[in-house]
C-alpha cells in the first residue's frame, strides 16, 4: 500500500525498484539468505514495481490527481500485521509532511492487485489531535503515464483519499489505515491428514509500499503461535515467540520492493460462509422474526485420507487440530425463540446464553468441520418490534434499525443477501446503507451493495409485502454495523388481515347457508328428488308431532302442579284448581286435532313404508291415555277435598291412578327419544 504521488524523479523510482529485485541486494543466487528469492518471484516483484511507478508517472496527465501531487514525505510509518487468524488484518500509522510549496487535498493509496482484489474491509481516517474518528471518503482512480502504454499500470489499484482541508506547505498530518482482506493466506501444504498440522504462506513486502520515500518504518507481523517453519530476513529482522519485527528501516526510497515470505503454523478457524441469506420479517403486531441460511466450509488445508472419529475424541489437541467443532454467534441482546437447525430436524447440540448486553448462541454441527468440509444450516430468532423499530423526528417515517453482515466473528461471507420484509400497505421505502459497507466507492472495501425490491406473498396478504433486498460480496466481521429502512406505514393497514378473516368466515357461512336452501336438482320428476322430497316432509311431520306431544305433556305437569297448590291450600284451593282443569281440556282437544292432521299428512308422505305411522300412532295412544289418567286423578282429589276426606281417604283413592300414570310418564318419554332417533 502507498500513499500519493512524486512528481520528482520518476526514473530514479525505476532505478531503485530494478535494484530491488534484480540488484546485489535481491538477486538469485546471493549469498544472503534474507535476500534468497525465487527468480519468478522477482520477476513479478519487478513487473508489479515497474505498474506502480508507471502509474504514479502517469498522475502528471491526469487532473483529478493533480491535487494528490506534491513533495510529501512519510516520516514514520508503523506498521502492523495480524496473521494470528484466517484474515491478514493490517494496521498502519502514517505521519506524513508536506515538503512542497503547493497545498495538498488528495492522497493516493496503492495495493497491488491481488490484495486489492481481497480486500474486504477498509477505513482511513486522520489520527493524533486532528482526527475528529470519522473515515475519509475514498474513490478508486486510475492514473495513467504520459507517453507510455497505460497497460503497464495494471499491477497496482490506487485509491485517492479525499482529505476534510488541504496539508498546507510544511504541514503535517496522521494517517490511520485499517484493511482486512480474505484469502490471502495459501494453505502450503494444501492437503493434511487428520494428524498434520495446518502450515500457511504469507506474501508481503519487508518494506511499505509506497510512492512517496520514507524516513523511518517498522513492521511487526503478529502469528498464530510460535511455530515458524521459515521466514526471510531483511536486517534488522527479530523475532520472539509469535511476533516477527521488521525494522527500523531508513530512507526507504519510493516504492522499495523486497520480497517477505512467512511459513507458519495456523490452527485458527478458517470458516468460510459460501452463502448466507438472512430473512427479516417485520410485523406490526410486535416482533421482527429474523431467519438466517447458512451454507459453510471449511476453508483451510483439505482432509485426505480417513477420519477416525475415536482419534479425534481421545486426543482432541493433536488429532484434527485444524479442524473446528463449534461456533459462537453473538445475537441481540433480547432475542428470544431462538432455534437451530438443518435438513434433518432440530439440532439439539447447541447452548444459549445471555445476558443484558447480548445473547450468545454456540452452535456445534453434527460433524467436526474438517478441511474442504461442508454443512448447511439455519438459525432463527424473534426480536421485539421497539428494540428495531423506531419513528424518525425528521419525516416522522418508521426506521427498522437492523444488523447487517453475520454474527459469527470469526468466520467471512463470501455472498450475503438480506431480505427485510415489510408490513403490507407499508410505503415510501428508503434503505440508508452506511459507507463502512460500500465498496471503492464509499470507502468500505469489497464489494459495493447492490440493492433491489420486490414483492413478497404470505398467508392473508392481499397484494404483497415489499422486500427490499440487500447483497454483498466479503463480508467480514467490520461489516456487521447497524444499516436502516425507512418507510411509511398506516395504523389502519393494520386492520386489513382481521376484516379480512372476518370477511372469509362471514363469507363461509353465507356460502353454507345458501347451500343448505338451495335447490340444485336439474329434474324434479327423477326417482332420486321424489325421494328426497318425501323423506324430507316425513321428517317435518315427525318433528312437529313430537313438538305438540311435548306440548300436551306440559299440560299434564301443569294439573300436577295445581294438585300440589291444592294439597298446600287444602279446602280454600278446591275452587282455584277446578278452574284449571278446563282451559287444559280444552287445549288438549284443540291438539288432538292437529295430531290427527299429521298422522293423515305422514300417511300421503310415504311414512307407513318406513313404519313410521305405526310408531306414531302407538306414541299418540300412550299418551291420550296418559292425559286421561291425569284427568282422572285431577277430578278424584278435587271431589276428595270438596267432600272434606281425609288426606289419607283422597290418597287411597288416587294411588292406583297415580301408579298407572307414573308408567305411561316412561313409556311416553322413553318412546319419544326413539322417536327422535
Amino acid at each position: 500500500m502507498g500513499y500519493g504521488v512524486e512528481m520528482g524523479r520518476p526514473p530514479a523510482v525505476v532505478a531503485v525498484a530494478m535494484e530491488a529485485v534484480f540488484g546485489s541486494r535481491g538477486r538469485c543466487g546471493s549469498s544472503s539468505h534474507h535476500r534468497r528469492v525465487f527468480c519468478s518471484a522477482n520477476v513479478l516483484l519487478f513487473a508489479l514495481a515497474l505498474c506502480a511507478v508507471t502509474a504514479a508517472a502517469a498522475a502528471t496527465a491526469v487532473g483529478d490527481t493533480s491535487s494528490a501531487v506534491g513533495k510529501l514525505i512519510n516520516t514514520r510509518i508503523d506498521r502492523r500485521i495480524d496473521l494470528s487468524t484466517q484474515f491478514v488484518k493490517l494496521y498502519v500509522t502514517a505521519k506524513m509532511e508536506n515538503e512542497g510549496s503547493a497545498e495538498v487535498s488528495e492522497i493516493l493509496l496503492a495495493l497491488p492487485n491481488q490484495q486489492a482484489e481481497r480486500l474486504a474491509y477498509r477505513t482511513v481516517k486522520i489520527g493524533g489531535n486532528d482526527g475528529g474518528g470519522a473515515a475519509l471518503p475514498v474513490s478508486a482512480v486510475v492514473p495513467a503515464i504520459s507517453g507510455v502504454d497505460p497497460a503497464l499500470s495494471k499491477g497496482i489499484t490506487f485509491f485517492a483519499v479525499s482529505l476534510p482541508s488541504p496539508l498546507k506547505s510544511g504541514g503535517s498530518l496522521t494517517l490511520e489505515i485499517h484493511c482486512v482482506f480474505t484469502r490471502l493466506l495459501e494453505p502450503y501444504p494444501a492437503e493434511i491428514s487428520q494428524q498434520d498440522p495446518q502450515l500457511v504462506l504469507y506474501h508481503d513486502n519487508h518494506y511499505f509500499l509506497s510512492v512517496y520515500p520514507t524516513k523511518t518504518q517498522v513492521t511487526k507481523v503478529s502469528l498464530f503461535s510460535p511455530g515458524v517453519e521459515s521466514y526471510t530476513k531483511e536486517e534488522p529482522t527479530r523475532k520472539r515467540d509469535n511476533e516477527i519485527t521488521y525494522g527500523f528501516y531508513h530512507n526507504t526510497q519510493p516504492l522499495a520492493i523486497s520480497p517477505m515470505r512467512i511459513h507458519y503454523e495456523n490452527l485458527a478457524k478458517f470458516a468460510v460462509i459460501s452463502n448466507l441469506v438472512r430473512e427479516m420479517e417485520v410485523s406490526p403486531w410486535g416482533s421482527v422474526t429474523v431467519k438466517e441460511d447458512y451454507v459453510i466450509y471449511n476453508g483451510g488445508a483439505k482432509h485426505k485420507g480417513t477420519f477416525s472419529r475415536l482419534d479425534y475424541q481421545l486426543r482432541p489437541g493433536a488429532s484434527g487440530a485444524a479442524s473446528f467443532r463449534r461456533l459462537f454467534a453473538t445475537l441481540p441482546p433480547r432475542a428470544f425463540d431462538v432455534y437451530y437447525r438443518d435438513e434433518i430436524g432440530n439440532i439439539s447440540s447447541s447452548l444459549l446464553r445471555g445476558d443484558s448486553k447480548k445473547t450468545e448462541l454456540e452452535v456445534e454441527p453434527r460433524f467436526p468441520m474438517l478441511g474442504g468440509w461442508k454443512v448447511a444450516f439455519t438459525i432463527g430468532y424473534k426480536l421485539p418490534l421497539e428494540d428495531c423499530v423506531s419513528v424518525s423526528k425528521e419525516d416522522g417515517r418508521r426506521v427498522l434499525t437492523m444488523p447487517f453482515g453475520t454474527p459469527f466473528e470469526d468466520a467471512y461471507v463470501e455472498d450475503l443477501t438480506v431480505e427485510v420484509a415489510l408490513p403490507e400497505g407499508a410505503a415510501d421505502m428508503e434503505p440508508v446503507v452506511p459507507a463502512a459497507l460500500q465498496g471503492a466507492a464509499g470507502g468500505g472495501g469489497g464489494g459495493d451493495v447492490s440493492v433491489f425490491l420486490s414483492v413478497k406473498h404470505a398467508m392473508l396478504d392481499i397484494t404483497g409485502r415489499p422486500v427490499i433486498v440487500l447483497k454483498k460480496t466479503n463480508v467480514v466481521a467490520e461489516h456487521n454495523v447497524a444499516f436502516q429502512v425507512k418507510y411509511n406505514f398506516a395504523a389502519i393497514s393494520m386492520l386489513r388481515k382481521p376484516l379480512l378473516l372476518i370477511s372469509a368466515v362471514g363469507a363461509f357461512f353465507l356460502a353454507c347457508m345458501v347451500y343448505a336452501r338451495a335447490d340444485f336438482t336439474i329434474s324434479k320428476s327423477s326417482p332420486a328428488y321424489v325421494a328426497r322430497k318425501q323423506r324430507e316432509e316425513v321428517i317435518d311431520a315427525v318433528q312437529k308431532v313430537r313438538a305438540v306431544l311435548k306440548s300436551r305433556v306440559g299440560l299434564t305437569r301443569y294439573l300436577e302442579a295445581s294438585l300440589k297448590e291444592l294439597t298446600r291450600k287444602g279446602e280454600e284451593g278446591v275452587a282455584e284448581c277446578k278452574a284449571v282443569r278446563a282451559p287444559v281440556e280444552e287445549k288438549l282437544k284443540e291438539t288432538a286435532k292437529s295430531i290427527k292432521s299429521l298422522v293423515d299428512r305422514l300417511e300421503s308422505s310415504g311414512g307407513r313404508s318406513i313404519g313410521l305411522v305405526a310408531k306414531v300412532k302407538d306414541i299418540i295412544a300412550k299418551e291420550k291415555e296418559l292425559q286421561t289418567q291425569a284427568v282422572q286423578k285431577h277430578v278424584a282429589m278435587v271431589e276428595g277435598y270438596e267432600r272434606k276426606l281425609a288426606p289419607r281417604e283422597i290418597d287411597q283413592r288416587v294411588e292406583k291412578i297415580q301408579q298407572r300414570l307414573t308408567a305411561l310418564m316412561t313409556e311416553v318419554r322413553d318412546l319419544l327419544q326413539a322417536l327422535d332417533e
